[in-house]
């Protein structure tokens, strides 16, 4: 038997942690504890103010899942970039792909959209699309210093900025990603209204 092609939908304004952990009881079997990483990535990511930083591809298994920024897995030899090409390469495990973007907290609620992927038919669709790393800012404590993208990363503080923060690679052409990013809403944003109920349903979701 061929493999199942995934209907590509959209699902605006719903309660977008309530639903992934539905998805997650469901589908996950071991290491369900990665959705509590994934959950305060994306409570985090409410109050960022960068709508890039607000966009995820979240990758649903049988043996966990991986919440990985959009924005990152367009760029050559990032870890989410690896790590979204490897269940593609490496492994036959079954893989539920979704965006799910994060618009805010109401009443105490993460919302957003989450729009349905087809995982194979994505894999080969960003291999072709991404982009080289041009660098690599490195961001401390009180200030951020610039590296080539090859050169490895090392998460010591530096004497003169401080304790090391976090990392960010940065692309060879900001303006292809941008463009990247941009088609990307774009085609979501035509995707087929979905019922959401109707879909968990389908999938063997329990309710909440």
């Amino acid at each position: 038997m061929g493999r199942r092609t995934v209907a590509e939908r959209k699902f605006w304004k719903v309660d977008i942690l309530e639903v992934m952990g539905r998805i997650v009881e469901a589908h996950t079997v071991h290491f369900k504890s990665d959705f509590d990483v994934d959950r305060r990535m994306l409570e985090a990511a409410a109050g960022k103010e960068e709508r890039q930083d607000r966009i995820f591809l979240w990758m649903c298994r049988e043996n966990g899942t991986w919440c990985l920024r959009e924005r990152d897995i367009f760029l050559k030899d990032t870890r989410e970039y690896i790590t979204f090409c490897y269940y593609a390469e490496q492994t036959s495990e079954p893989v539920l792909c979704y965006i799910v973007e994060v618009t805010g907290i109401v009443d105490g609620i993460v919302s957003g959209d989450i729009y349905t992927l087809d995982y194979q038919k994505h894999y080969e669709y960003m291999k072709k699309a991404a982009i080289s790393s041009g660098s690599v800012t490195l961001v401390y404590e009180h200030g951020e210093r610039t590296q080539a993208a090859g050169k490895a990363i090392t998460e010591y503080g530096d004497m003169e900025l401080g304790k090391f923060v976090s990392f960010e690679y940065q692309p060879d052409s900001p303006k292809r990603l941008k463009e990247l990013l941009w088609n990307e809403r774009y085609r979501r944003d035509h995707f087929e209204d979905g019922d959401m109920e109707g879909y968990l349903a389908g999938m063997g979701c329990s309710r909440a």
